[in-house]
Protein backbone atom coordinates (compact mmCIF):
# COMPACT_ATOMS: atom_id res chain seq x y z
CA UNK A 1 0.00 0.00 0.00
CA UNK A 2 1.36 3.39 -0.91
CA UNK A 3 2.04 6.11 1.66
CA UNK A 4 -0.46 8.35 -0.12
CA UNK A 5 -3.38 6.02 0.73
CA UNK A 6 -2.46 6.09 4.43
CA UNK A 7 -2.49 9.88 4.67
CA UNK A 8 -5.37 11.55 6.48
CA UNK A 9 -7.17 14.01 4.18
CA UNK A 10 -9.21 15.83 6.82
CA UNK A 11 -8.18 19.39 7.56
CA UNK A 12 -10.11 19.65 10.83
CA UNK A 13 -10.82 17.27 13.68
CA UNK A 14 -14.18 15.49 13.82
CA UNK A 15 -15.95 15.43 17.16
CA UNK A 16 -19.09 13.60 18.30
CA UNK A 17 -22.11 15.87 18.60
CA UNK A 18 -23.76 16.52 21.92
CA UNK A 19 -27.17 15.09 22.79
CA UNK A 20 -28.88 18.44 22.29
CA UNK A 21 -27.96 19.06 18.61
CA UNK A 22 -30.35 18.05 15.82
CA UNK A 23 -30.31 18.53 12.06
CA UNK A 24 -33.12 19.35 9.63
CA UNK A 25 -33.06 19.55 5.85
CA UNK A 26 -36.23 20.25 3.89
CA UNK A 27 -34.73 19.28 0.50
CA UNK A 28 -33.76 15.80 1.77
CA UNK A 29 -36.80 15.39 4.04
CA UNK A 30 -34.63 15.07 7.15
CA UNK A 31 -36.44 15.75 10.41
CA UNK A 32 -34.79 15.71 13.83
CA UNK A 33 -31.78 13.83 12.52
CA UNK A 34 -28.89 13.32 14.93
CA UNK A 35 -25.51 14.01 13.30
CA UNK A 36 -22.83 11.41 14.10
CA UNK A 37 -19.97 13.88 14.18
CA UNK A 38 -19.18 17.41 13.20
CA UNK A 39 -16.14 19.54 12.46
CA UNK A 40 -15.58 23.14 11.49
CA UNK A 41 -15.81 22.10 7.82
CA UNK A 42 -18.69 19.61 7.75
CA UNK A 43 -21.03 17.10 9.35
CA UNK A 44 -21.74 13.36 8.93
CA UNK A 45 -25.03 11.47 9.32
CA UNK A 46 -25.47 7.68 9.59
CA UNK A 47 -28.01 7.17 6.82
CA UNK A 48 -28.70 8.18 3.23
CA UNK A 49 -31.96 9.88 2.20
CA UNK A 50 -33.50 8.91 -1.16
CA UNK A 51 -32.91 12.29 -2.83
CA UNK A 52 -29.23 12.51 -1.94
CA UNK A 53 -26.48 12.72 -4.52
CA UNK A 54 -22.89 13.97 -4.37
CA UNK A 55 -22.61 17.63 -5.29
CA UNK A 56 -26.15 18.58 -4.28
CA UNK A 57 -26.31 21.95 -2.53
CA UNK A 58 -28.70 22.16 0.38
CA UNK A 59 -29.56 24.22 3.43
CA UNK A 60 -29.10 22.54 6.82
CA UNK A 61 -30.77 23.75 9.99
CA UNK A 62 -29.04 22.88 13.25
CA UNK A 63 -31.25 23.04 16.32
CA UNK A 64 -29.52 23.31 19.66
CA UNK A 65 -31.96 22.37 22.41
CA UNK A 66 -31.40 24.43 25.54
CA UNK A 67 -34.26 23.10 27.63
CA UNK A 68 -36.97 25.75 27.52
CA UNK A 69 -35.51 27.41 24.41
CA UNK A 70 -33.86 26.28 21.21
CA UNK A 71 -31.34 27.99 18.97
CA UNK A 72 -31.64 27.49 15.20
CA UNK A 73 -28.65 27.97 12.92
CA UNK A 74 -28.98 27.75 9.15
CA UNK A 75 -25.95 26.84 7.07
CA UNK A 76 -25.47 26.03 3.41
CA UNK A 77 -23.72 22.80 2.55
CA UNK A 78 -22.93 20.43 -0.29
CA UNK A 79 -23.11 16.63 -0.13
CA UNK A 80 -19.42 15.77 -0.23
CA UNK A 81 -19.56 11.97 -0.15
CA UNK A 82 -21.93 9.04 0.19
CA UNK A 83 -20.77 5.69 1.57
CA UNK A 84 -22.39 2.57 2.98
CA UNK A 85 -22.15 4.07 6.46
CA UNK A 86 -23.91 7.34 5.65
CA UNK A 87 -23.14 10.66 4.03
CA UNK A 88 -20.96 13.67 4.66
CA UNK A 89 -21.82 17.33 4.11
CA UNK A 90 -19.24 20.04 3.54
CA UNK A 91 -20.15 23.52 4.75
CA UNK A 92 -20.11 26.23 2.09
CA UNK A 93 -18.63 29.57 3.09
CA UNK A 94 -16.42 30.75 5.91
CA UNK A 95 -16.49 28.65 9.07
CA UNK A 96 -14.50 29.51 12.16
CA UNK A 97 -13.50 26.60 14.41
CA UNK A 98 -14.66 26.82 18.00
CA UNK A 99 -12.04 27.56 20.62
CA UNK A 100 -14.17 25.69 23.17
CA UNK A 101 -12.94 22.27 22.02
CA UNK A 102 -16.45 20.89 21.47
CA UNK A 103 -15.93 20.36 17.73
CA UNK A 104 -18.68 22.74 16.68
CA UNK A 105 -18.02 25.70 14.43
CA UNK A 106 -18.08 28.93 16.43
CA UNK A 107 -21.59 29.81 15.33
CA UNK A 108 -22.89 26.32 16.29
CA UNK A 109 -21.47 26.34 19.82
CA UNK A 110 -24.18 26.52 22.48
Amino acid sequence: MSARKNMERRLSVRRPTSENVYLYCKQLELERCKPSNISSRGVFIDFIPKRAYVGRRIQLVFVIDRGRTAKMIRVFAVIAHISQGGMGFGFIGKHIPSKRGDGLPKRLSP
